[in-house]
Formats: structure tokens, C-alpha cells, sequence
């Protein structure tokens, strides 16, 4: 599927059977089949079969705090994929969407786990009976976690400028993040109806339309400026670091006007601190 940024990613294939148990490594085979029965979010699966997978593989990733995180990964990919935020059960509700949350807000996580949340966020159809739910929140987070891999890539820059055309893997790395988890969990993927922040049918997605919609611009410029970064060489490679710099700052000055006043995903759900030095001002919430 397409970033949204003329980037076509080949589909995943080859997956194979199996079942989730208290070893991380027997998730990889279930959580690729579950990613791949759904064709990364393209396919709907049965309800009872999405429920039950949902159910498994939050229990699996909440069971195991110690879950390596190239399986955390595996699970939160497999989860966007079915795209379920929130299932009844005999014994009450699952709320996956703020399990997620939980990984996209932690700070302790690396990169590209809380990527692969943002991503699987952004996936995710929230019914109309889940509301208000709080898209400004889940928005509020992605535009930092854009902020802080940005920063990261300019750093690499600086570190590596005499020879950054030979010592830019972690940076070409980082950008491929942005490009292909982050700004997806705004724009969405191609050939996944309703998929991205921005293209939510939810009834209560007007009261974040503006605040996404510009989150939107500024991600995709941090995302496009750290692909110009790693693509220039010569003396324009120091412009480009500037102008990514230039977009980091109009980023951050976004986010430090003001978060959502509700600080929860969903009603009743667990409450998300604000983003590092950030007034909450009653930015749009649900």
C-alpha cells in the first residue's frame, strides 16, 4: 500500500499458522497470520473471529510486561489489522483502544513500538456507540512522537555531518518510520476504507476535524523534510537539517499551545498525562 507520500510498501505475505502462549516467540507465527488473514487492515474478518483474536493478543501483550519488542511490535501490527477499538464480552467490555494507547504514550518504549501503536491507532473503526472518543488525544500523541524521532534524525545528522553519506543508517532507519507507521496512522493506508485519524466516520470526529487537519500538514512535513534529509548530499544535506529543524519547531509550537481537556481515550478509560511541557487549554478532545 501507499504512504500517502508516493512510498508503495509490498504486502506482507507468507504468513503462518499458530497460537499465542505465555512465550513471546510463539507470537510471531500467530500474530503474522491474524496480520495477513486480514491483509494488514484491507479485510474484514467474521466478528467472532476478530473479537476473539482482539482478546487474545491484548491479554498476551498485557500478560507480559516483559514482552521483548520486536513481539510487542508483532502484536500491535496484528491488532491495527483487525481494527477493532472496543468489543463486548460475556464478562464485560475489551477496550483495545486504550491498551494501545497505553503503548503509544510510554515513554520508556522505543520508537518503533510506539510506531507500530500509532499505526494500529490509526486503524483502528471506533463504533458510534463508543463516545465521546477522544481523537485529539490519540492525535496529540503521534504529532510527539513525530517531534521526538525528528529530533532524533537531526541529531544523527549533526553527530555523523563530515561523513553522513556513509553513517546515516539510523537515520534513514528513523525516516522509515515516520514514512510508513506514523504518518499512516493519520493519513491511512490505501485499499483500507476509513483508515487514518482524518478519515474517521465517527459522529463525534468534527469536534478534532481542525486540530487533525493541521496536525496532518505539520507530520507530513516533518515526514517529507527527514526524507529530503537522508536523499541530499553535498552542502545541500545542512540546508535540508534546517529546514527539518525549522518544521520540528512549528511542530512542537503546536503541540504546546494546548492539549485535549478530557485526558481519556474513551469514557471511563485510564487518563494519559500531556505531552512534555504542555499547558492543557482545552484543545479539542472527542
Amino acid at each position: 500500500g501507499s504512504t500517502g507520500s508516493g512510498v508503495t510498501v509490498p504486502k506482507l505475505t507468507n504468513g503462518t499458522a499458530g497460537k499465542t502462549t505465555r512465550y513471546w516467540d510463539c507470537c510471531k507465527p500467530s500474530c503474522g497470520w491474524t496480520a495477513n488473514a486480514a491483509q494488514n487492515g484491507k479485510v474484514d474478518l467474521d466478528a467472532l473471529r476478530s473479537i476473539q483474536a482482539a482478546e487474545a493478543l491484548v491479554g498476551f501483550l498485557e500478560g507480559n510486561p516483559k514482552l521483548p519488542w520486536p513481539a510487542q511490535m508483532r502484536v500491535l501490527e496484528a491488532l491495527g489489522s483487525i481494527r477493532i477499538s472496543m468489543a463486548n464480552l460475556p464478562r464485560g467490555k475489551l477496550d483495545v483502544a486504550s491498551v494501545v494507547m497505553k503503548v503509544l504514550a510510554d515513554p520508556d518504549s522505543n520508537f518503533e513500538v510506539r510506531s507500530w501503536a500509532a499505526w494500529a491507532l490509526g486503524m483502528m473503526k471506533v463504533s458510534p456507540t463508543v463516545a465521546p472518543f477522544n481523537f485529539g488525544l490519540i492525535g496529540e500523541e503521534v504529532g510527539q512522537l513525530a517531534v521526538e524521532i525528528g529530533d532524533q534524525i537531526v541529531k544523527e545528522f549533526d553527530v555523523n555531518q563530515a561523513n553522513f553519506e556513509r553513517q546515516k543508517i539510523q537515520a534513514e532507519h528513523l525516516t522509515s518510520i515516520l514514512l510508513f507507521q506514523v504518518y499512516p496512522a493519520i493519513i491511512g493506508e490505501d485499499g483500507a476504507r476509513d483508515s487514518g485519524l482524518i478519515h474517521s466516520p465517527h459522529p463525534n470526529f468534527g469536534t478534532s476535524k481542525i486540530y487533525l487537519t493541521k496536525l496532518d500538514g505539520l507530520v507530513k512535513g516533518i515526514a517529507r523534510g527527514s526524507y529530503e534529509l537522508i536523499r541530499a548530499g553535498g552542502a545541500a544535506a545542512k540546508d535540508r537539517r534546517n529546514e527539518l529543524d525549522a518544521k520540528l519547531a512549528e511542530l512542537k509550537k503546536f503541540l504546546a499551545q494546548g492539549g485535549p481537556k478530557d485526558r481519556r481515550l474513551v469514557p471511563g478509560g485510564p487518563e494519559f498525562a500531556p505531552v512534555a511541557g504542555q499547558q492543557v487549554a482545552g484543545a479539542p478532545g472527542p
